[in-house]
């Protein structure tokens, strides 16, 4: 008797959020990113494959990951680590920029 792989019921990305993503070339992201955190920030990217962005701000340090929507960031400080999933890119530049600017 064999089994089926599982299905996840809970994705790390839906098919809408990564079709989001693609559409969105790497050089553009970057150049969205670096005009959006200024001169007191850095966009670096870790892995082009991943598309692992790292976004160095003035309040914390924020991990983009641009094929699945994922915001995370560590302990820093008083400030809580969070991690936010399958978001649409708008948003989730949003969350980015706000998290490493100002911390929340």
């Amino acid at each position: 008797m064999s089994r089926k792989p599982r299905e996840s019921s809970n994705p790390v990305a839906t098919k809408e959020v990564r079709a989001a993503w693609h559409a969105l070339p790497q050089h553009k992201l970057i150049d969205i990113l670096s005009e959006r955190i200024g001169t007191d920030g850095s966009v670096t990217t870790c892995n082009s494959a991943s598309r692992h962005i790292k976004i160095i701000g003035a309040e914390r340090t924020v991990e983009l990951y641009a094929t699945t929507g994922t915001v995370n960031c560590a302990p820093q400080g008083k400030l809580k680590s969070c991690n936010y999933k399958n978001m649409m890119p708008e948003r989730a530049i949003e969350r980015a920029i706000t998290l490493a600017q100002k911390g929340w």
